[in-house]
């Protein structure tokens, strides 16, 4: 029992020090050789510096896989920024999560002619409707304002 309690301790005191060390090295910054003080640093602006720099670097990292979602998306489907497609009818949009294409058709009149046109104007635009599942939900929802 007592060993490890010593390795806990050697623990403690070796993160105190590095603690001690990482402060040292951050408030004692030096431009152009010269030691400055706590709120030297803060003045000089070094610290916001850095973390513009750090703030920066995840930034980039963020924009970078977003590029490389995006131009997955467009290689795998190519046709994916045809749609949504709406009418006053319908409106009809493709999930890249689930791989299918959902519909919406607003109202219960004549949907078996709704489906139809929706996916003749999906073919028209090189849209491979046939590919992938379409999942239909009839008569919930309304159309959005700026299609009423």
């Amino acid at each position: 029992m007592r060993p490890i309690i010593l390795k806990i301790v050697f623990a403690i005191i070796i993160l105190v020090v590095l603690i001690v060390i990482g402060i040292i090295f951050f408030t004692s910054r030096s431009v152009k050789g010269k030691v400055l003080t706590p709120q030297q640093v803060q003045q000089s602006g070094a610290l916001s510096k850095y973390f513009a720099d750090i703030t920066t670097n995840i930034q980039s990292t963020a924009d970078n896989n977003y590029a490389k979602e995006n131009i997955e998306v467009i290689t795998s489907y190519p046709w994916m920024n045809k749609l949504p497609v709406s009418s006053k009818t319908y409106f009809i949009y493709f999930d890249i999560k689930q791989k299918q294409f959902f519909g919406v058709i607003y109202n219960n009149n004549n949907t078996e002619n709704v489906k139809k046109m929706a996916i003749e104007q999906l073919k028209s635009m090189g849209i491979p409707i046939g590919k992938y599942p379409m999942i239909w939900k009839i008569g919930s929802t309304t159309p959005p304002p700026q299609l009423k």
